[in-house]
């Protein structure tokens, strides 16, 4: 299983104070890293994602995911079984991997958070 964390502050956390948080996860998850982050909003936002690749095993399904905008960011853990047929409804989309996470980005960008 995943593992994520996130920190929302209007302190100034240093970035190698939330890698360690990040590394804390490794024992869950060892196949990947990642981290985003921004202070672009007066606030100091930070995502981190250890994936354990089961669904989509290439560098595709990296996490945090990001749409091709740059606006929509998204960490996930968990599994959408039925991602497959939720994804033949995204036609309107061009997807970069055959993630269960790429879907549920999608679907957010589409219907909004009361889907």
């Amino acid at each position: 299983m995943c593992g994520i964390c996130g920190l929302v502050t209007k302190k100034n956390i240093s970035g190698e104070c939330f890698d360690r948080m990040v590394d804390a996860l490794e024992h869950r998850e060892p196949d990947d890293r990642g981290v985003w982050s921004t202070t672009s909003t007066g606030w100091s936002v930070r995502m981190g994602h250890r994936r354990l690749s089961i669904i989509d095993c290439s560098a595709n399904g990296h996490q945090p995911m990001i749409d091709e905008t740059g606006r929509y960011i998204i960490i996930f853990n968990g599994e959408i079984y039925n991602h497959v047929e939720l994804k033949r409804d995204l036609k309107d989309f061009s997807f970069i991997s055959t993630s269960d996470t790429e879907v549920l980005l999608y679907l957010y960008i589409k219907y909004g958070p009361n889907v």
